[in-house]
């Protein structure tokens, strides 16, 4: 059991109490899921790359790799795994 001298010296230390946790939490959260798209909200080139069928396929025609500088290729219509994607 803390006393109340225990838990404001514990909350000191840390600097945050309960509310400021909860607030911390809630940022973090948020921070994971705006990692997936950019400012513009779309989805970045790392998800992109790991999620579309499409692109991953093109990739295994090409015999290329599906990384996101690929998928960043891919989406501008460049790249050997867009060009192996138009030839088929």
């Amino acid at each position: 059991m803390q006393t109340k001298e225990k838990k404001k010296m514990y909350q000191g230390w840390t600097g945050l109490t309960d509310e400021g946790r909860k607030a911390e939490r809630s940022r973090q959260e948020t921070r994971k899921a705006a990692a997936a798209t950019n400012a513009a909200g779309r989805q970045t080139n790392a998800v992109f790359a790991s999620e579309n069928e499409e692109f991953k396929n093109a990739c295994i025609e090409a015999s290329v790799e599906a990384t996101p500088r690929q998928a960043s290729k891919y989406r501008r219509k460049r790249g050997q795994a867009y060009n192996a994607r138009k030839v088929n």
